[in-house]
């Protein structure tokens, strides 16, 4: 590419040269006609020696290249999200756990992915402070926020250290 426009700037170059020290009009159309035929001969050259099939499998690897990383940025944009959900709703019910009088060591909220095309709660695990306290509350909170069933909630004992 490089060599092709510095052949055509040293040809526009030698047409201005040659039509500045012209004397007769016949003459500098002379020059006009024998330095443009270069400039087609140059260009026609490039055309010519193209190589097509080369392009073209280029440009089938640009394109399924360009389709495999919007179809990466969807999926790392939709997992993104569900991290993003899963924090919200394990914060959420640590903060309402403690207001029912229930308080956790942790909370996990399982995520499915809909037809609509949107990540909702199915599942939540919960492990509490205590070996019982107001589970009730909590899974009807659950219930009715998340819209997890009471069936749906995995409560964890809270492991002991047994020094």
């Amino acid at each position: 590419m490089k060599t092709f426009l510095l052949s055509m700037i040293g040809i526009a170059l030698m047409e201005l040269l040659l039509s500045a020290y012209a004397g007769s009009e016949s003459m500098k159309s002379a020059v006009h006609l024998l330095c443009g035929t270069a400039m087609a001969v140059l260009v026609l050259s490039r055309v010519i020696g193209f190589d097509y099939s080369g392009y073209a499998a280029a440009l089938a690897r640009t394109n399924s290249t360009g389709t495999w990383s919007t179809e990466s940025a969807a999926e790392s944009s939709r997992q993104l999200d569900r991290r993003l959900i899963e924090d919200r709703c394990r914060a959420y019910i640590l903060d309402k756990a403690g207001g029912l009088g229930t308080p956790l060591i942790d909370a996990a909220v399982t995520l499915a992915w809909s037809t609509e095309g949107y990540w909702y709660p199915t599942a939540a695990t919960l492990t509490p402070v205590t070996e019982r306290g107001e589970r009730e509350a909590l899974e009807r909170m659950l219930e009715s926020d998340f819209g997890i069933p009471p069936d749906q909630v995995d409560w964890r004992e809270a492991e002991r250290d047994s020094n």
